[in-house]
């Protein structure tokens, strides 16, 4: 049976030892971010920009690409001010908007999400194990033993192409 999303970075998460934090959203934990805030702003503008993805009323003309772009956009601004905010309510919507808007996204473009997050998922567990003494929580070292994803090959796979 194949893993879930959640499963396999969960997985990934504990081979590297990512962090994980609830306590930011337990009471007495109000505080904002300024740069958060200021990121989400910055987003929801360029999300305002793509809104002419919409069908023109004059001539029907319509741009997908456009649609989507804004509409991730506008999810991810609406995530960025939950984080800000500490809310774990509006994060927990705003991540689930994101994600269906991203599964949305491609499936208009005849996209399988889970074939390819299969095949991120394959290469990412191939990535060195961070060292104790690295302060970035980023993998940016990926090692020797790394294999990167066969986009292209699991594209194919999944429309039954070999």
């Amino acid at each position: 049976m194949q893993k879930t999303v959640t499963q396999m970075v969960r997985e990934f998460h504990e081979k590297h030892g990512f962090a994980q934090d609830t306590s930011i959203f337990e009471c007495g934990n109000s505080g904002g971010s300024e740069e958060l805030e200021a990121a989400a702003v910055i987003i929801s503008t360029l999300a305002k920009k793509f809104e002419t993805g919409k069908p023109n009323q004059s001539d029907g003309s319509f741009d997908l690409r456009l649609l989507r772009a804004h509409l991730l956009l506008e999810e991810l601004a609406e995530t960025l001010v939950a984080l800000a905010r500490r809310n774990l309510v509006k994060l927990a919507d705003g991540a689930g908007d994101l994600d269906y808007v991203l599964h949305g996204t491609c499936i208009a473009f005849g996209i399988n999400l889970e074939d390819i997050t299969a095949e991120i998922h394959k290469s990412n567990m191939t990535k060195a194990i961070r060292r104790d003494t690295v302060d970035d929580p980023r993998l940016r070292n990926k090692g020797d033993s790394y294999v990167p994803p066969d986009i292209e090959g699991a594209l194919l796979r999944s429309q039954g192409v070999e």
